[in-house]
C-alpha cells in the first residue's frame, strides 16, 4: 500500500474474543480514508484502523467505529448496509458466495490450528 511508517501509530490496549479464551495485542494502527460510493453520490470518511499479525480470512473487520462515523444502518439478514449519502442513501451489500467462503475458511483455519496445538505427548495420551 506504500504507507509509510510515519503514518502508524502505536496502540496499546488489546483486542478480546478475536482468540479463543484470550486477547490479542495489535501491532499498530494507522488513519485511512474510506469511501463508499456511486459516481454520483459517496461518503467519505477517515477511518481508524488496527494493524495485527494473526492469521485471519478477513482483510478487514467494520465495526462499532465505522458505522458511527458513516451513520451506518445495518441490515445482518440482507448483508448489507445503508449510509447517508449528498444524493441520498448509499447500499453497501455483502455477496452471500463471499461470506459462506469466508466461513468455511474460518473453520478450516481452526481446525488446522487446533491439530497444531496437539503436541506429540498429547497425542500419545
Amino acid at each position: 500500500m506504500e504507507i509509510q511508517r510515519s503514518e502508524i501509530k502505536t496502540r496499546v490496549v488489546p483486542f478480546h474474543g478475536i482468540t479463543p479464551n484470550s486477547s490479542t495485542m495489535p501491532l499498530d494502527q494507522i488513519e485511512l480514508l474510506v469511501t463508499f460510493a456511486t459516481l454520483d453520490n459517496f461518503c467519505t470518511e477517515k477511518l481508524t484502523f488496527d494493524v495485527t499479525d494473526f492469521e485471519t480470512v478477513y482483510n478487514v473487520i467494520l465495526g462499532r467505529q465505522m458505522l458511527g462515523m458513516f451513520m451506518a444502518v445495518v441490515q445482518y439478514a440482507y448483508q448489507a448496509f445503508k449510509i447517508p449519502g449528498p444524493n441520498g442513501a448509499i447500499t453497501v451489500k455483502g455477496g452471500q458466495r463471499a461470506a459462506v467462503r469466508c466461513d468455511m475458511q474460518s473453520l478450516d483455519m481452526v481446525e488446522y490450528f487446533s491439530r497444531v496445538a496437539i503436541t506429540p505427548k498429547d497425542a500419545n495420551s
